[in-house]
């Protein structure tokens, strides 16, 4: 067992996150948790001399810009943290690096290029390799000279008279040991065949695994290959993109379900419970904050989100590394929250209300459901009934939040292989029953054989095409009625997920339409929402932009 020398910053790091003196996210603790375990382990090492040789390297680099410039490059005790894992572990038995992998992710402006960039060249001075060649990479070449310039600028403060170091526009070479650094994108040609170690910047943007596909399999020939994955969190949020795969994958590492000693992750997030508007939680996703980072900057930016909700994704992804699951927020989630509480049928009155359904169903579609709407006592009450059926749930890229949700009774589960409309027809007359049904909004493209079925069973159907002409108003009554709380909104995780997943799509005419945020990130709950709320208008003559906003429940 390699001794455990906490006089060494990096291993203090460990037991500050672990005894909570460093404030830290899950995966952090994990990381640090995991490593300590790794002290244990009779079959590898840590070889202090390799991480403190690379440290010490770095320590020689001056920063040029932001509020560390002219300041040696003193990695901080996470950065060393990172240096000690990536570099220092290594196979008693076959002299191989443990660590082939990694993925750090922390929010924007807290250094992770910088740090890559000095990550490259420690590999390119690393007189063990041979002839060491390290590429950027990254989807277009603009964003991948970002990290390569971090580069430069470093090898230049080591080598100030070009002595080491040969400076092109594209490359960076070491004439005396055969390595170099390059930078490529994504597209280009020159990716396929290279033996290389890389660092992928900003991996949230790539739309499959290609890119790093490619760079992998020419790895097969290095004796210690290294592959790193470097970014922000974004709004492709499953697992056909690469980061959100290897995000929740180091999720399953760290919790031990699955096993795999060659991925590191260093992942600077929130917790899931963590309100993203206290300061105190920010350090979490901002490793550097108030060193490279200003504190004044980050509440700024935390203020323009919330007084600015089309800012909220930019500021949550950036700034603060967060998940969102979609690319610009329509309603943040906070406002659905403040408006959510559970609604019981038995609240109503048969002989004095009346409901409006809405339905949005396929015959084996991932999520379908009805909604009901209510208007008492100049509120408007909104609920959902969502389920699925065997055959959507075996498909579905979401079955395992779903079978959650099932677990939990917030999803009714239908053991068919389709959706079995008899089902939908004995909901529509239960909730008939507990609060008369005056119309049901359905989608005139996608559930003839319930309207035959509801029809004949004397309910009242009623065709609501999903365009924009017929959805603009609805869609914005719903978002009014929200953001002024004259709605309330039946608590169901289900239904603020599906919230969540709306993209805002308009025409020429301002009007607006929902639309999914991807094609897993399911929104029929608010269509179903929308669909009884154009009912409601037609009935209540609220037709116009005018009225919406002025508008005064009965």
């Amino acid at each position: 067992m390699t001794k455990y020398d906490t006089s060494k910053p990096y291993i203090q790091y460990i037991e500050n996150v672990l005894s909570g003196d460093e404030v830290s996210g899950w995966f952090v603790y994990k990381a640090c948790e995991r490593a300590k375990s790794w002290f244990q382990r009779d079959d590898i090492e840590l070889r202090y001399d390799i991480v403190d040789s690379k440290i010490k390297l770095v320590s020689r680099i001056k920063h040029k810009k932001g509020l560390q410039a002219g300041k040696p490059f003193n990695l901080l005790p996470f950065q060393q943290f990172i240096f000690m894992n990536i570099f220092g572990w290594y196979y008693k038995d076959t002299d191989r690096r443990v660590i082939s992998n990694a993925l750090l992710m922390m929010a924007r402006q807290t250094g992770k290029s910088y740090l890559a960039a000095a990550i490259s060249l420690a590999i390119a001075l690393d007189k063990d390799l041979p002839a060491p060649q390290v590429d950027y990479i990254a989807n277009s070449s603009k964003q991948a000279a970002i990290s390569f310039g971090h580069a430069k600028d470093q090898s230049s403060s080591l080598d100030p008279q070009g002595k080491l170091f040969s400076r092109y526009r594209n490359e960076i070479r070491i004439p005396i040991t055969g390595a170099s650094i390059n930078v490529l994108s994504g597209d280009d040609s020159k990716l396929d065949g290279r033996a290389s170690y890389f660092i992928s910047d900003e991996i949230h943007e790539n739309k499959n695994w290609k890119i790093w596909e490619i760079l992998k399999s020419g790895q097969g020939s290095l004796k210690n290959p290294l592959a790193i994955g470097i970014s922000t969190a974004g709004w492709l949020t499953t697992d056909d993109y690469p980061l959100h795969s290897m995000w929740s994958t180091g999720k399953k590492i760290l919790e031990g379900t699955v096993k795999d000693d060659s991925w590191f992750y260093m992942i600077f997030q929130l917790d899931e419970e963590d309100d993203w508007k206290d300061p105190k939680n920010w350090k979490k996703a901002i490793p550097t904050l108030g060193i490279a980072v200003d504190e004044e900057y980050i509440k700024s930016r935390i203020k323009e989100a919330i007084t600015t909700p089309s800012k909220e994704v930019e500021v949550k992804t950036k700034n603060l590394n967060m998940w969102c699951n979609s690319e610009t927020t329509w309603i943040p989630d906070d406002k659905i929250k403040a408006v959510s509480e559970k609604i019981s049928n038995k609240d109503f009155s048969p002989e004095d209300d009346y409901s409006i359904l809405g339905v949005d169903i396929a015959e084996r579609s991932d999520l379908c459901c009805v909604t009901t709407l209510v208007e008492k006592n100049d509120l408007i009450y909104l609920k959902a009934y969502p389920f699925i059926c065997k055959t959507g749930l075996q498909r579905s890229n979401n079955k395992d939040l779903y079978r959650q949700w099932i677990k939990q009774k917030y999803l009714i589960y239908i053991d068919e292989d389709s959706i079995d409309i008899d089902f939908v027809i004995k909901l529509v007359e239960k909730l008939n029953e507990e609060i008369p049904v005056a119309l049901i909004a359905y989608d005139p493209y996608h559930a003839q054989q319930l309207k035959t079925k509801c029809e004949k069973q004397g309910l009242p159907m009623r065709a609501v095409k999903q365009g924009l002409g017929s959805f603009g108003e609805p869609t914005s009554l719903l978002e009014h009625l929200i953001l002024t709380k004259k709605v309330v909104i039946d608590d169901n995780p289900v239904t603020r997920w599906c919230f969540s997943n709306v993209l805002i799509k308009t025409d020429e005419n301002e009007n607006k339409k929902p639309v999914k945020s991807s094609k897993d990130n399911k929104i029929d709950i608010v269509i179903g929402f929308i669909q009884s709320l154009k009912l409601y208008m037609e009935l209540n003559g609220i037709i116009s932009d005018e009225n919406i906003e002025a508008i005064a429940l009965k």
